[in-house]
């Protein structure tokens, strides 16, 4: 061996580790969303962009024109968008839908993706889905566990969206079948199979990571359930496919199917800052002894003067005569005894204490 090439070896060894891990990780592709967040405005439009990728890596492939893509609005069926795709003017094209929920409530919007072809042999069909909320004035939410009907399924158990980071997420993995007699498709469970979970990684890795450390993988029961725990926020991939896990896939020329769900994990109250963290610490200290009688109106404005903090009130009758008696701890003790007294709610908003009814 000569001076001059014992001195590339190393190099030229780092460089081919880092290309068998990136080809090791690339053998599989995985349909990659580039979508809005999970809770979205009803009556303002929005963009779905699909392609092929590794949700946890951030590459992007081309994609073919999708064969399907449907939305089942709130409280219908799936109505078929795929006319309306277009494709974008990206070095890597997307494909793209453009779409305005016009109410309130919960979105799933089906994706099949068609034939996608991973050398040598893998052939695979794709059935994807994510379920996005249009903002409710209560809350409301419902529909985000309709079936789709895909010949390959992914139903969600806990909801898709607005999932505590670390909490642990349950679905059924099912394929539709249409009987003999021509009824209604009717959902068989897949027991036993590989589901995988992946990240969406924001900001993009700067350096390569080992497949088994970025991606869960799972396996369901006899009833096709599974259950996974997600530890990171933002977008997750959940997949399970016909041939399995890594290591499993690519084995066979049979054309081969892939359910894909969306969920979002995170911006919630228990994995987000506190936007008034002053007014928070000022309601947790002090020592209070609350006691009034008179018109509702009265009494907030001496709770305000004995907490030290601004009280407001919306949709509360304030002429109403009350008594509260002893209520008794730190602000915030007492501005939960004060509200259980009235039957009512209260709420840190804009700097102030606002009692209000729920």
């Amino acid at each position: 061996m000569t001076h001059s090439l014992r001195r590339r070896l190393p190099l030229l060894l780092a460089v081919a580790g880092i290309w068998l891990l990136a080809s090791d990780d690339a053998r599989a592709h995985y349909p990659l969303f580039d979508l809005p967040g999970p809770i979205v405005e009803p009556k303002q439009p929005f963009d779905l962009d699909m392609s092929y990728g590794h949700f946890f890596l951030g590459d992007r492939y081309p994609a073919k024109r999708p064969e399907w893509v449907g939305v089942a609005a709130v409280g219908g069926r799936a109505r078929d968008y795929t006319a309306a795709v277009t494709s974008t003017t990206d070095v890597v094209p997307r494909w793209r839908l453009h779409y305005t929920p016009r109410k309130p409530g919960d979105y799933v919007i089906g994706w099949h993706a068609g034939m996608f072809h991973e050398p040598p042999e893998r052939r695979i069909l794709d059935f994807c889905k994510v379920v996005l909320h249009a903002r409710t004035p209560g809350g409301t939410q419902t529909g985000w566990d309709r079936a789709l009907g895909s010949p390959m399924e992914i139903l969600p158990l806990t909801r898709p969206y607005a999932i505590p980071v670390g909490s642990v997420f349950r679905g059924r993995l099912v394929r539709h079948v249409k009987p003999e007699n021509g009824d209604r498709l009717r959902a068989e469970p897949m027991p036993d199979m590989v589901v995988e979970a992946e990240a969406r990684s924001r900001p993009l890795p700067r350096r390569a990571a080992y497949l088994p450390n970025f991606r869960l993988s799972v396996k369901t029961d006899s009833d096709g359930e599974f259950a996974v725990t997600l530890p990171q926020k933002g977008w997750w991939m959940i997949a399970a496919a016909t041939d399995g896990g890594p290591g499993q896939q690519g084995q066979s020329k049979i054309l081969q199917r892939r359910a894909v769900l969306l969920v979002h994990v995170g911006e919630t109250v228990w994995d987000t800052p506190d936007p008034e963290p002053e007014l928070a610490e000022q309601l947790s200290q002090g020592e209070h002894d609350f006691s009034f009688t008179g018109t509702l109106r009265d009494c907030f404005a001496q709770l305000s003067s004995e907490l030290g903090v601004v009280i407001q009130s919306r949709e509360i009758e304030l002429t109403r005569s009350v008594r509260i008696e002893h209520a008794k701890g730190t602000a915030a003790q007492v501005c939960d005894a004060v509200a259980f007294a009235l039957g009512v709610a209260w709420r840190r908003a804009d700097g102030a204490v606002v009692f209000y009814k729920a």
